[in-house]
């Protein structure tokens, strides 16, 4: 869906301030398949071959089933490093984004039907 593209591309850059949290098996995420959907799993590894397009490789919950998506397409879904278990990193600059309350690293934002409205 090309309507998420920028929600995907705000994601990658929140969650590249976690990648020692993603390099850790087991982390608990979420990630947006092909289809569209979230789905819960877990991490297996951090795929860091290309820079500029850092994957997560995740087992999905309740199978054995394994894929590997985008790092913009992953939200953080473990309470180990949620804000509130004091788990925090902000931003290093002002944030100039219209959407100041999003927090891309943990939040699914709005879907691709949302945006096409």
């Amino acid at each position: 869906h090309l309507a998420q593209v920028p929600q995907f591309r705000k994601r990658t850059q929140a969650n590249q301030r976690f990648l020692d949290v993603y390099r850790q098996k087991g982390v608990r995420i979420e990630a947006n398949l092909e289809s569209g959907e979230w789905q819960a799993g877990e991490v297996l590894e951090l795929v860091e071959s290309t820079a500029s397009r850092i994957k997560v490789r995740a087992r999905l919950s309740g199978s054995s089933e394994e894929v590997t998506v985008l790092l913009g397409k992953v939200i953080l879904t473990d309470s180990r490093f949620s804000p509130s278990a004091g788990y925090h990193r902000p931003r290093s600059r002002r944030s100039r984004s219209r959407s100041p309350g999003v927090d891309y690293a943990r939040e699914k934002g709005k879907s691709g039907a949302a945006l096409d409205e």
